[in-house]
């Protein structure tokens, strides 16, 4: 839980394993799940299954974040927010280098959404990195 000293090491190392949690939550979605089954069996995804894929992107990444840290408006969003601002600011340059080699949860940490089509088919090799070597 965020506290009241912000120390971008551990907010990063917070913010690393909950934007893991999201991805988790994303690709375990029904209609996720769904587009995944249509992925495999026609080789492509159709503009509404990406369009989809965005909104899905979106919704369950803040329900995860207001689940963890309270609702938009509350202190432990707020501080939340804060944090991240303060993080992203601090990354500068950073944040844009590589920018279209981003795995999924870089794109969660950096508040873009992945690739629906990598998303889909290399989650298993994205998550499974090790949290400790994240950067």
């Amino acid at each position: 839980m965020i506290n009241n000293h912000f120390d971008p090491s551990e907010f990063e190392k917070e913010w690393t394993a909950l934007a893991v949690e999201v991805c988790k939550a994303i690709f375990n979605h029904p209609k996720i799940k769904e587009s995944k089954a249509n992925l495999e069996k026609n080789g492509f995804l159709t503009l509404e299954e990406k369009s989809a894929f965005i909104d899905i992107c979106d919704m369950v990444k803040y329900s995860v974040i207001y689940e963890k840290y309270g609702p938009e408006h509350s202190e432990g969003y707020q501080k939340f927010s804060n944090y991240w601002k303060q993080w992203f600011q601090e990354k500068g340059v950073e944040s844009q280098k590589n920018r279209g080699q981003r795995n999924s949860v870089d794109h969660i940490m950096f508040g873009s959404t992945p690739d629906p089509v990598v998303f889909l088919t290399k989650f298993d090799e994205e998550i499974n990195f090790p949290l400790d070597n994240h950067q």
